[in-house]
C-alpha cells in the first residue's frame, strides 16, 4: 500500500508542475528574410556565349556535295559550320575514317528529301558525300 501511495504522490507532483513557456528570441537577433532570387535563367546566362547563328548552306544535295568534295575537314567545317555529329568510324561500320554529319533535310533535283548528309574523309580530303534518312 505504501508503494501505491508513493507512486500516486509522485504522479500528482509531476502533473502539477507547470511546463516552462517557450520564449521568443529577441527581435534584435532575428535576421530579415532573404530577398527573393532573380529568375534562374538570368543568373545562368550571365557570361554565356550567344547561340550560334543559323546555318545558311545550300540544302540542295548536288550543291552541297560539290561544295564539300575534295576539301579538308577544316575547310568543310569553315564553309558549312560545325557539323551536327562528328564520327571516327571503323571498318566494321563500313567506313574506316572520320565522318562529319550535317542534319538537313537535303533535297535532290527530283524532289526527294534526305534527312542527313554524311561527309566521309580519307587522306585528309572529303572522299564521299552520302545523303541518308538515318
Amino acid at each position: 500500500m505504501r508503494t501505491f501511495a508513493f507512486v500516486t504522490a509522485l504522479l500528482l507532483l509531476a502533473g502539477c508542475q507547470q511546463s516552462p513557456q517557450p520564449q521568443a528570441p529577441p527581435t534584435a537577433t532575428q535576421t530579415p528574410p532573404a530577398p527573393p532570387a532573380g529568375p534562374p535563367a538570368v543568373a545562368a546566362n550571365q557570361g554565356a556565349q550567344p547561340p550560334p547563328p543559323p546555318r545558311t548552306f545550300s540544302k540542295d544535295q548536288q550543291e552541297f556535295k560539290t561544295g564539300a568534295m575534295d576539301k579538308t575537314r577544316e575547310e568543310v567545317h569553315a564553309n558549312y559550320g560545325k557539323p551536327d555529329e562528328l564520327g571516327e568510324w571503323g571498318a566494321a561500320a563500313g567506313w574506316d575514317g572520320p565522318v562529319s554529319i550535317y542534319h538537313g533535310p537535303f533535297t535532290s533535283a527530283d524532289g526527294m528529301e534526305k534527312k542527313n548528309a554524311r561527309v566521309y574523309f580519307r587522306q585528309g580530303k572529303a572522299a564521299s558525300v552520302e545523303f541518308v534518312n538515318q
